[in-house]
């Protein structure tokens, strides 16, 4: 299948392998200039009639929009289906870096999962990367065909897709819509916002994510970008910073999205194991475990380690040679999200610690 839309023009950049990097951020301040719009995608302000209707957008005061006023805020065009969306208008060099994803935030008011082996029949939301060398699409659905949602509002939520397949390699990299019929298209449609390509020496080990992230709480089609969600309504996200040169460690740990003022624990562990409920998230531990410290979080955002302490390596008796750990955060949710337990937990990421 070649898509015919797509989402995000970034620069090519190389980044070092040891340090997160911002390859790409967007928030569509300044327009769509980067990009080829095709379809009913465009730009929308938070102030105009229908981005009003699902501000405060997640990054200023711009989004990218599939749907039209034409007096309706919607993305019905009569008696036809329509399809279109964004595509980058050049090349990224993805950098060799252990991990790199695509992040963005979306909203959706449309028909969103296909119910049955029938995909031709409902609205499709594809991550399309489209590789130079060798020659190849990837095209990704955000909701698997073996649903049983016909019409779903899904408010702003942050998505992560991997990229660390492509690593080292041309790309381009978008988004697209596909109403595929003429039916059921009243809804406000699709609005994206904050888009990035973020390069860490951190790589996720779980849950996962997208559509699949297996949460307690969530019915399978809520999609994560971290761990599991809390009473925020959103995913707290972990992510890696630094050297991982147990000789040279200069590792942080930052987890957004927590609530406010959560106290929130580091953990370390040898091995991964499977996947299990714990409280409102989900835990894969294994092997040997080891706390790394507690932090309250301001705004929902903490940090590891704290100013003045020992560095992660020392903290978790990394050997001088290095090897493979595993890191997440527990934290404490003062609301019951949707169990009785007042606990959750971020995604965990592995880190491969060289001497």
């Amino acid at each position: 299948m070649k898509p015919s839309h797509v989402l995000v023009a970034f620069a090519a950049i190389v980044v070092p392998a040891s340090a997160q990097q911002v390859v790409f951020q967007d928030g569509f301040e300044a327009g769509l200039s980067n990009w080829i719009a095709s379809g009913l995608l465009h730009l929308e302000d938070s102030a105009d009639p229908c981005g009003a209707q699902v501000a405060p957008f997640p990054e200023g005061t711009k989004a990218a929009w599939y749907g039209q006023l034409a007096g309706t805020c919607s993305y019905s065009t009569g008696n036809q289906p329509n399809a279109g969306g964004l595509i980058l208008n050049h090349w990224v060099d993805l950098p060799d870096s252990p991990a790199i994803s695509l992040h963005f935030w979306m909203w959706s008011e449309t028909e969103y999962c296909v119910p049955g082996t029938l995909p031709e029949r409902f609205d499709i939301h594809l991550v399309d990367v489209e590789v130079q060398q060798p020659h190849d699409w990837i095209v990704r659905n955000l909701c698997p065909t073996n649903g049983e949602i016909h019409w779903l509002l899904l408010p702003w939520h942050e998505r992560r897709i991997d990229l660390s397949a492509y690593r080292g390699l041309r790309v381009r990299v978008g988004i697209g819509f596909d109403t595929v019929d003429e039916q059921w298209n009243n809804g406000l449609g699709w609005f994206v916002d904050d888009v990035r390509i973020l390069a860490e020496p951190g790589e996720h080990a779980c849950p996962g994510a997208s559509f699949s992230s297996q949460c307690p709480c969530l019915p399978w089609y809520v999609p994560v970008a971290g761990g599991c969600r809390n009473s925020t309504t959103q995913s707290a996200v972990m992510y890696s910073n630094g050297s991982v040169s147990v000789a040279s460690d200069s590792l942080q740990f930052r987890v957004e999205h927590m609530p406010p003022n959560a106290l929130a624990l580091l953990s370390q562990s040898t091995t991964v194991g499977a996947w299990i409920p714990f409280g409102d998230g989900i835990s894969c531990p294994g092997g040997q475990m080891r706390r790394l410290g507690t932090v309250q979080a301001s705004n929902g955002v903490a940090t590891w380690p704290p100013q003045g302490t020992p560095s992660i390596s020392v903290r978790g008796l990394v050997p001088p040679g290095g090897g493979s750990r595993f890191y997440s955060v527990f934290y404490r949710d003062v609301l019951a999200y949707c169990t009785d337990a007042t606990y959750n937990l971020t995604n965990t990421q592995r880190i491969h610690w060289l001497p």
